[in-house]
């Protein structure tokens, strides 16, 4: 057995690198289908609050090629309204019945012999309503006369809760200063090169459905499916394509459509697909929520928080769907971040609006909680007169107190967050970034430095979603307690000699084939081109558990820990058979190089020979033999439990860390905001593929950059998607990556099988705190604080205006 501590096998790229830049991805789009296909096109409303009063197929049925219309009632007799973790929250269908709660809703499906067809289709579908009044904001949508979008709700509130942690009330009443900060963060999309695309077949004989569908899970969601398309979970056939073009979480939120036209199949008798275009993307998939958070500080005289009280107002739009309100949850369970903060109180509530509903994006709440504490820290700093650095070093925790139980019951696995601190400010002191900044504002420009420092939870606890329950509701008789995240690998050593893995996630970029390879091939002393990697999901063949997917940068830490699991058994049952051919005791045999050796002998082979002689002469071997070429292995984070009776509960198997630093100048002629350097210093644990940590954590700081600067689903106070396109809805591109700096100073964990942590959401998560903190300083001489985002030229403008 390899030492956990050996390094892994490195390869120049990716495994899967050559296949995709040679044209040869295998994309939802690109899957063949069968000549009876039919294609659909999806009407939508155009008012964000209306009665549906009519609809007349009778232009679309006659439409060329046009072979079917489906309204909300149509779809209604074959799909429910699909289960929430909140009872009283009122039901969300995939089409929309007798009323529309946001522009973009669907309203009726028109199924035709191609795209082209269905589009003519539902050009001519015609929709009459009537216009109701809306609430598009949370403080509009809050008020007692506000349009209340749910006959059933008696506000627009659709669920509230208050935790309580520690004794806040003591900490506040011995406070030396209370720190107050109020502060809005952006409603924004996530935008993968590839948009949400499904294949649909109802199978009458069994009363199943084979559905292909680009959904990178969590399976958790097999279940919402099946129970509102009223079949078992098994009678629900999902297949992932091998390639997935992006997802950032997005993909997740794909359950209503895979439903949607599976439903379509039944009612029609043939396959049905669709293909999303870019508008219904921004107009229909999902969003990150926008959230108004009040947040207090107790702060004693040296600058030691002691206590937070917080009142999160989260826009979750036009329904509460599955999984929320689980946003809510991420900013819960690690509120206090990276600091020693004892007590804590949050006053959360989901606020319904006409607006996309909200749904899985890149970090998952993470990027509101950091803008939050991070904003928060620095609104300290500014009024106790403390430097930020030096206040974040008073409040963090200390290296040898790890690991170490937060008052939430989270559980910090390892971390050195001054000793990676300190490896950032090194760069920006090796690059003369305070020089630069100084030089530059002696120009007359505007130059800040901005930082950032927080907690990156990864592997989710799937109890932690149930903190949106009381504990009344979680201990009632019948209740299923949630805990835990899990997965499987196989391996297997085929009749040529190679080493074939098999995992049960979809990569959507990330370089997943690359990364189990390269754990196989460090156990046999490969060359990590040697393992072949099976990483499509077929659910009738593939091992999957409810938590299996690819999302809170899990797959290194529960993917990664079954692979090696799978490897070290393989490993051990290959050194059996070695030892029947060689005459050896197994517990001596050495693998190098692909090949066992008994030391003290001659004896060597390779992996093909036992294959072949396995294969070939299996009547060789004694009887009763354990011979086996085939395993399969699932791994549990070992340190995940249900939450108590007090809301306490680990909502992850590791945490990272992360230190990041952001220059940004200010035109002062047009205030458009740029992004020029940026340092990364992050703790991942044990780096498996440092070029591929590198790779995630550039694109999670363009994507911060995206959030705070650029990326606003904007709606006007009719509730109309201003933004509904790319001429519309900016996105960083290359012109606006920074400068960038990324580094790693690891503390592996102790928990997990490889002592890996998470690092897939990082410095999207922490970027809109680090270049708000930055803004700050640029505009020190106006004494302006960023309190929401995205800081536009426009924003800048007002605030510098008003402030002179």
């Amino acid at each position: 057995m390899v030492s956990n501590d050996a390094p892994f096998p490195q390869i120049e790229g990716r495994l899967e690198d050559l296949r995709l830049i040679s044209g040869r991805g295998r994309y939802i789009d690109d899957l063949p289908v069968g000549p009876h296909t039919l294609h659909a096109a999806i009407v939508r409303s155009p008012h964000a609050h209306a009665h549906i009063t009519g609809i007349d197929t009778s232009g679309a049925l006659a439409t060329a090629g046009v072979r079917a219309v489906y309204t909300g009632a149509d779809i209604a007799r074959v799909l429910d309204a699909f289960p929430n973790i909140i009872r009283e929250a009122p039901p969300y269908r995939a089409v929309a019945i007798d009323r529309v709660r946001y522009v973009g809703e669907p309203v009726a499906v028109v199924l035709a012999r191609d795209r082209y067809a269905a589009e003519d289709g539902a050009g001519v579908l015609e929709v009459t309503y009537d216009p109701l009044p809306v609430a598009v904001e949370i403080t509009e949508a809050c008020r007692e006369d506000a349009p209340r979008l749910h006959d059933s709700l008696a506000s627009n509130i659709v669920w509230s809760q208050r935790y309580r942690y520690g004794d806040p009330d003591a900490a506040f009443a011995a406070a030396h200063k209370i720190v107050t900060v109020d502060l809005h963060f952006p409603k924004y999309n996530t935008t993968p090169l590839e948009t949400y695309g499904v294949i649909a077949e109802y199978l009458e004989e069994t009363d199943s459905y084979v559905i292909n569908g680009n959904f990178q899970g969590p399976f958790s969601l097999m279940p919402v499916m099946a129970r509102a398309l009223r079949v078992p979970d098994s009678r629900i056939r999902l297949i992932v394509p091998q390639d997935i073009g992006g997802s950032f979480g997005n993909k997740a939120m794909i359950y209503p459509y895979m439903a949607l036209i599976a439903a379509c199949a039944r009612l029609v008798g043939y396959p049905v697909k669709w293909i999303e275009d870019r508008s219904e993307h921004l107009l229909g998939s999902a969003s990150g929520t926008d959230r108004n958070s009040h947040v207090e500080a107790a702060v004693s005289s040296d600058g030691r928080v002691h206590a937070i009280r917080m009142n999160l107002q989260e826009n979750v739009g036009a329904y509460l769907r599955a999984p929320e309100p689980s946003c809510v949850m991420r900013s819960l369970t690690t509120f206090s971040g990276p600091y020693r903060i004892e007590s804590g109180e949050i006053e959360a509530a989901c606020v319904l609006t006409n607006k996309l509903p909200t749904g899985l994006n890149r970090g998952y709440g993470g990027q509101q909680y950091m803008f939050t504490l991070e904003r928060l820290m620095d609104r300290i700093a500014l009024e106790m007169g403390i430097d930020r650095i030096e206040l974040r070093r008073r409040n963090f925790l200390a290296k040898e107190e790890f690991p170490y139980r937060t008052t939430t019951g989270s559980l910090y696995d390892s971390g050195d967050y001054a000793g990676c601190l300190d490896k950032a400010l090194e760069i920006a002191n090796e690059e003369g970034w305070e020089a630069e900044r100084d030089a530059l504002r002696r120009e007359g420009r505007f130059v800040g430095i901005g930082i950032a420092t927080a907690v990156h939870s990864a592997g989710s606890n799937i109890g932690y979603v149930t903190l949106s329950l009381t504990p009344e509701e979680r201990s009632r008789p019948g209740y299923n307690p949630k805990s835990g995240s899990g997965d499987f690998a196989q391996i297997a050593l085929d009749p040529s000699g190679r080493l074939r893995v098999q995992v049960g996630t979809a990569g959507s970029g990330q370089g997943h084939a690359t990364t189990v390879a390269q754990i196989v091939a460090r156990e046999f002393g490969l060359a990590v081109t040697d393992v072949d990697v099976i990483n499509r999901i077929d659910t009738d063949v593939t091992p999957w558990t409810i938590t299996t997917g690819s999302y809170a940068s899990r797959f290194s830490v529960m993917v990664g820990g079954a692979v090696q699991r799978a490897t070290l058994r393989l490993a051990k049952q290959l050194r059996v058979i070695a030892g029947y051919l060689m005459k050896a005791p197994p517990d001596e045999i050495v693998i190098s190089n692909g090949r066992f050796s008994w030391p003290g002998s001659d004896n060597t082979l390779s992996l093909r020979q036992i294959a072949g002689a396995v294969q070939w002469n299996r009547g060789d071997f004694p009887p009763g033999a354990d011979i086996q070429l085939h395993v399969s292995e699932s791994y549990a984070a070992p340190n995940l439990a249900s939450p108590d009776s007090q809301n306490r509960v680990n909502s992850a198997a590791t945490y990272g860390f992360m230190a990041d630093l952001a220059m940004v100048e200010i035109d002062p002629e047009t205030f458009i905001p740029r992004v020029r350097r940026y340092i990364a210093m992050h703790d991942v644990g044990r780096a498996i593929n440092p070029q591929l940590i590198h790779g995630q954590i550039a694109g999670g700081i363009v994507h911060g950059i995206g959030g705070a600067l650029y990326e606003h689903l904007d709606y006007d106070e009719g509730g109309q998607m201003l933004s509904a396109s790319f001429m519309d809805y900016l996105c960083p591109t290359a012109s606006e990556a920074p400068l960038m700096s990324i580094g790693h100073h690891g503390a592996p964990s102790p928990f997990t099988e490889l002592g890996v942590k998470g690092c897939g959401e990082n410095s999207a998560m922490s970027g809109p705190a680090a270049i708000a903190s930055a803004i700050d300083d640029a505009l020190t001489q106006y004494r302006i604080f960023t309190h929401s985002l995205p800081v536009t030229p426009a924003a800048l403008w007002t605030q510098i205006s008003e402030a002179s």
